[in-house]
């Protein structure tokens, strides 16, 4: 593994997400689950999408 400045950050995923991830990012081909996920954060962010109450 390569060594990061980055913090690094773990997530548990159910497997029906995490095949989404899969999905759009050999769609999109992101050399990594890394950078695809970063970029799905990034465009919920600039987005502004907000949860339910629930956080859903």
């Amino acid at each position: 593994m390569t060594p990061t400045k980055n913090p690094v950050v773990t997530l548990v995923l159910p497997a029906e997400l995490l095949k989404q991830i899969e999905d759009f990012r050999f769609t999109y081909r992101f050399q990594n689950r890394s950078q695809a996920v970063i970029w799905l954060l990034k465009a919920a962010l600039e987005a502004g999408l907000k949860p339910d109450r629930r956080g859903e």
